[in-house]
């Protein structure tokens, strides 16, 4: 009776819960899924996840693909930027010599032919040929040539005027002199005084090389100190052969020379028996500075900017400045509130205009230790938008600081147009895995 009990006690309370029904025959509390439905849920989980795996894979893939492509490209266009500025460089400062090696010959030529008792200098009708027979030898491209003798008070000079600003050669010299006292000579002392005042003439040339002055072409206000002049100042104590570069200023300005920026490379004179009786100059002018920058970036990109500026900050010579003709007063060249005319400075250029310029000489000035006379090594640039270079180029006491550069964008156009057209492949790409994953999913879901 016991185990009968058990039995029927069991079977009435260990069930399993499909086994339990209510009164109509249906199974109560199922928690089991239709096989169908857990299939088609398995299948779309797996390819999802496939599907994601694949998209996450193809773009980390492509896009370090891209970024290595970019990389390199770009890698290899700084490498080629940098070659190309050092190159510009290497003209400018080509160019740089070969004006200053000409300078050179001519005052070496004026010193030696004096030292050599060739020519003496208080004779004006020995002296002016020689000067402009030097000149026509060399074809430096200066404004004048002159030499003060400290002894006498005289003046003696020669100059070469160009016709324009594309000139390659003078169209015209000038013969200038200063007597302060009573003075007679043949052919080069048309008066006997000039009253403390410099009188320029045209120099004329017959068919047989002779050369002989005209009318007076203008003449300089009276008694003009020549020894309160920094240049005299710098180099009347300085031995046999010396040369001494001045910071550049605003030459003489007369119809013959228009406002130009010039830069005296002054020079101590001695006679035969090794007296130091004078000291002179030769103004180069600054204005085929400007020339030679503008060929240099004829040869570089479209929106390349070359300058030269001294260590004083002052800027020497710029390219793109428009200035076409030699009577053309340099755009480099401002009037200050006094009325008087100076050079501009890497100070005067801002940047919304001269954004270039303005970025580089910043920070080539923090580069030097805010002391451009300090001797910084040359070296490149890459700051944001802009590559640009810096070199210095020393002669004697001076240095010429030249800038190259350009925007970034002159040389890495292409590299940004590819890298935005495999973005937008990257992107299609992208779009094309997930639309297929995404048929796949359908597909699956509508053949189960």
């Amino acid at each position: 009776m016991a185990d009968q009990a058990f039995n029927e006690r069991s079977s009435t309370t260990m069930t399993t819960p499909t086994e339990a029904t209510d009164q109509g025959g249906k199974t109560r509390g199922s928690w089991g899924l239709p096989l169908r439905l857990a299939i088609i849920a398995l299948v779309v989980f797996n390819i999802a996840t496939v599907s994601i795996a694949v998209i996450v894979i193809s773009y980390s893939s492509s896009l370090s693909s891209n970024r290595d492509a970019i990389t390199q490209g770009t890698a290899n266009i700084i490498t080629l930027v940098k070659g190309r500025q050092s190159d510009s460089s290497n003209q400018v400062t080509m160019f740089l010599e070969s004006q200053l090696d000409k300078v050179d010959a001519v005052i070496n030529a004026t010193n030696t032919q004096i030292l050599q008792r060739k020519v003496n200098v208080t004779d004006f009708d020995a002296m002016a040929p020689m000067m402009i027979s030097n000149l026509r030898a060399i074809r430096p491209t200066i404004m004048f040539h002159l030499i003060f003798n400290n002894r006498t008070n005289e003046v003696i000079g020669t100059g070469s005027i160009y016709e324009n600003f594309s000139s390659p050669d003078p169209t015209q010299y000038i013969y200038m002199y200063l007597i302060q006292k009573n003075k007679t000579c043949a052919r080069f002392c048309p008066s006997v005084t000039t009253n403390g005042s410099v009188h320029l003439y045209f120099v004329s040339e017959d068919d047989r090389d002779s050369l002989s002055i005209g009318g007076m072409q203008t003449k300089t206000a009276p008694n003009i100190q020549f020894w309160k002049r920094a240049w005299y100042q710098d180099v009347y104590n300085l031995p046999v052969f010396s040369l001494h570069y001045t910071d550049a200023t605003i030459g003489l300005t007369t119809s013959a020379f228009p406002r130009l920026i010039i830069q005296y490379a002054a020079f101590p004179v001695f006679d035969a028996d090794g007296n130091s009786v004078a000291a002179g100059f030769v103004a180069m002018s600054l204005f085929n500075f400007a020339k030679m920058l503008d060929q240099v970036k004829t040869r570089a990109t479209k929106n390349s900017v070359f300058y030269i500026m001294a260590p004083t900050g002052q800027v020497l010579g710029m390219s793109g400045l428009n200035q076409t003709s030699y009577y053309q007063q340099s755009p480099l060249i401002h009037q200050i509130s006094d009325g008087s005319y100076t050079v501009k400075t890497i100070w005067d250029f801002p940047y919304a205009d001269y954004p270039l310029v303005n970025v580089s000489a910043s920070n080539i000035l923090k580069y030097s230790g805010n002391d451009l006379y300090s001797d910084f090594a040359d070296t490149q640039f890459q700051d944001g938008e802009y590559f640009y270079q810096v070199t210095s180029y020393r002669r004697k006491n001076y240095k010429w600081i030249i800038v190259s550069g350009a925007p970034a964008n002159d040389y890495l156009s292409d590299t940004l147009v590819l890298q935005s057209r495999l973005a937008v492949q990257l992107n299609d790409t992208n779009r094309n895995v997930i639309i297929i994953a995404v048929s796949i999913v359908v597909a699956m879901v509508l053949v189960s």
